[in-house]
């Protein structure tokens, strides 16, 4: 029981000696800009907070407007595509007709020929 007070009383001694050499320091006066550039840190790092939900934002309102601009490319890709399919099969059974007069082939049945099968 005696090593436990001495061992407590050791400790009030060191936490008194502690708080008196904190007592006798003296006070540090800051830069008279100290204020002024620390308020400038603050406001530059809400600006880069600020910047970032910006650009997080704006992304999202240009989302649709992207997917808007793909599906209509998509759209009139298709429609050309296939005007120009239906073109390519015309061409294709008029070309076959074309042969057939060029070598006679006049009593072949052509109407019944597709294009591509």
């Amino acid at each position: 029981m005696e090593k436990h007070e001495k061992n407590l009383n050791h400790a009030k001694d060191e936490a008194q000696r502690t708080l008196q050499a904190i007592d006798s320091l003296e006070s540090i006066e800051p830069s008279p800009y100290f204020y002024a550039r620390l308020q400038q840190k603050i406001h530059q790092s809400e600006d880069k907070n600020l910047d970032w939900i910006f650009r997080l934002t704006l992304g999202y309102k240009l989302l649709p407007l992207g997917l808007v601009i793909l599906v209509m490319f998509n759209v009139i890709t298709l429609i050309v595509g296939f005007s120009e399919l239906d073109s390519s099969i015309e061409t294709q059974s008029t070309q076959v007709q074309e042969l057939a007069k060029e070598y006679s082939m006049n009593n072949w049945d052509f109407s019944s020929y597709q294009a591509g099968e």
